[in-house]
């Protein structure tokens, strides 16, 4: 079996949108790195997905949740954590077509998602955002950024000396 790297990783994030059936069509570049790793399995992918917050979700192929699982086992301490991703999580299938039905206690935890469009953003593992909280987001760095820009100019500025007027 081939093993999979960071280097094997979609690094463009996506679009997709939740259908009324809670049915999430991956982009096909994120289908195709799901299947691959499934070669030899005919009717698709096993993915994980949940939410540690029920803002996002994260979706891990199921290796990658183990993995992940047990690296916050070790970790210890991590209790809240590992409660939270089995109080909203749960298996889903990605079928061949790059299609998976979002499991029921990701539906309970998002009962707004149906027609939702969704941004796919990549990291480690990947997250789900509805476009509406991602845009939302965005906004808020744009401003924190140009709060920040605007007291960095500010200070610059401060710092800058007094030229006497009419003086030479």
């Amino acid at each position: 079996m081939r093993t999979f790297s960071v280097h094997d990783y979609p690094l463009e994030d996506g679009d997709a949108v939740c259908d009324a059936k809670f049915r999430v069509r991956l982009p096909s570049n994120w289908a195709s790195y799901y299947l691959k790793r499934n070669c030899e399995e005919a009717e698709g992918a096993r993915l994980v997905v949940t939410s540690l917050n029920r803002e996002d979700i994260l979706l891990f192929h199921s290796e990658d949740f183990i993995a992940y699982r047990t690296h916050l086992t070790e970790a210890g301490d991590q209790d809240d954590v590992l409660d939270s991703l089995r109080l909203w999580g749960g298996e889903a299938q990605l079928d061949r077509n790059g299609r998976f039905i979002l499991p029921s206690r990701v539906r309970t935890a998002f009962p707004d998602l149906p027609g939702t469009e969704i941004k796919i953003i990549s990291r480690l593992p990947v997250c789900l955002v509805s476009l509406k909280k991602y845009t939302e987001r965005n906004q808020k760095l744009e401003q924190s950024d140009e709060l920040h820009n605007r007291a960095k100019l500010q200070f610059v500025q401060s710092l800058k000396p007094q030229q006497s007027e009419g003086r030479l």
